[in-house]
C-alpha cells in the first residue's frame, strides 16, 4: 500500500499536468485572437512547476511515473 505523501505527489503530479495542459491549450487558442497574454502566463507558471517536480524527482531518484509525470518532457510538451 502506497503512503499517503506518495497519493499526495502523484495525485499532485496528475493534476498540475491537467491544468498545465490545459492552460497550453487555451492560450493556443486565445493567442489566434490575440487575448492569450493571461494564459500563456498561467502556462508558462505551470510549465515552471512541473520542469522543477521533474529536476527534483530525477535527484531525488524518483522516477516520474510515481508524480503522474511519466512521459512528460516539460520542454516539448509544456511550451506554448
Amino acid at each position: 500500500m502506497e503512503s499517503s505523501e506518495a497519493l499526495y505527489l502523484k495525485d499532485l503530479g496528475f493534476l498540475l499536468k491537467e491544468r498545465a495542459l490545459e492552460a497550453l491549450a487555451e492560450a493556443r487558442r486565445e493567442r489566434s485572437d490575440g487575448a492569450g497574454d493571461f494564459q500563456s502566463g498561467r502556462s508558462a507558471a505551470l510549465y515552471e512547476v512541473i520542469s522543477l517536480m521533474l529536476s527534483q524527482a530525477e535527484n531525488f531518484g524518483i522516477p516520474p511515473e510515481a508524480l503522474s509525470l511519466g512521459g512528460v518532457d516539460a520542454e516539448r510538451d509544456l511550451i506554448a
